[in-house]
């Protein structure tokens, strides 16, 4: 593929002083303003801060044909240019990068300077000659649009606005019904039955393997009792924390209600049980100790130790 070679014609002046307005370049140009197609100048900055650098000024130039553009460079080229304080400033010129330019011949619009022979635009200046007839237009516009208005409150029952509002919040929460409901009736598919079984598969072998921790820990506490040569009577009670705090109080209860009857019965008796838990006190028990252990699960289970 042989690409043809691009003319190159458009050309960037460079390093031009910050504060330089364009009508001073442009006499330093006009001897080559003939021959120049294409002109835009950008103005540079002059900085008040020093620690800040000062943005310089940059045209650029395109040139009817590649002659014109060699004699601008040979003549043009390291032009220097004196400030009112004596600042030196040395023009650079270079081939600019982008060769392309903006387009200078635009479409012109057809309808420009038609507006003369613009239908709406001379109904419009005859309404303005002749009032009368436009009042008499409006009216007629007017008593149509009321004539069509009416036909259509006749065609839906005479229906006002807050009726018609009504109406159609009722249709939408109709619609909102049959959408749930839909949804509902939709029958599941294979995948979602097996998803199903696998989630109550899970929680089956999560409650197994409970379970089985359970058991094993208290099969090593029986294995190390026994070890320490210790016999533990089993007595598991299936009964909740809560069942058991209520049984705990009806016992308490009738408990002292027992108690304060026999102390009315015979206060005698009362004086020989407090020696006798005194001597009880003093004397170590021969029955053992009592162990409960809590479970996790909400259950407990008492062991009875006998020494």
């Amino acid at each position: 593929m042989s690409t043809t070679p691009v003319i190159k014609t458009k050309v960037v002046v460079r390093r031009l002083p910050p504060n330089l307005p364009e009508e001073t370049f442009n006499k330093s140009i006009e001897p080559y303003k003939h021959s120049i197609i294409w002109q835009s100048y950008l103005k540079g900055k002059l900085q008040t801060n020093k620690a800040k650098v000062d943005v310089f000024s940059t045209c650029n130039l395109q040139f009817d044909n590649t002659d014109n553009l060699l004699k601008f460079y040979n003549d043009y080229n390291n032009h220097v240019f004196v400030d009112s304080k004596g600042v030196e400033n040395k023009v650079l010129v270079e081939l600019a990068l982008y060769q392309k330019v903006p387009k200078l011949s635009k479409k012109a619009d057809s309808r420009c300077n038609t507006i003369d022979k613009d239908e709406d635009y001379i109904k419009f200046l005859e309404q303005l000659k002749n009032p009368e007839a436009d009042n008499k237009m409006n009216a007629e516009s007017n008593s149509l649009n009321e004539t069509g208005s009416r036909q259509n409150s006749n065609s839906l029952g005479g229906e006002t606005e807050l009726q018609k509002l009504e109406r159609k919040l009722l249709d939408s929460q109709k619609n909102n019904q049959l959408l749930s409901q839909q949804q509902l009736s939709i029958k599941s598919t294979p995948l979602l039955e097996q998803l199903k079984l696998k989630k109550l598969k899970l929680k089956q072998e999560q409650k197994t393997k409970k379970r089985d921790s359970n058991r094993q820990s208290s099969k090593l506490i029986l294995s190390a009792a026994r070890d320490k040569g210790i016999s533990i009577k089993k007595n598991f009670s299936t009964e909740t924390k809560k069942d058991q705090k209520k049984t705990l109080k009806v016992k308490s209860n009738v408990t002292v209600l027992k108690k304060k009857k026999d102390d009315e019965k015979s206060p005698k008796k009362v004086n020989e049980s407090k020696t006798s838990k005194s001597a009880a006190s003093e004397s170590p028990s021969s029955s053992g100790i009592k162990v409960v252990i809590s479970k996790k699960s909400g259950k407990e289970s008492s062991f009875t130790v006998n020494n």
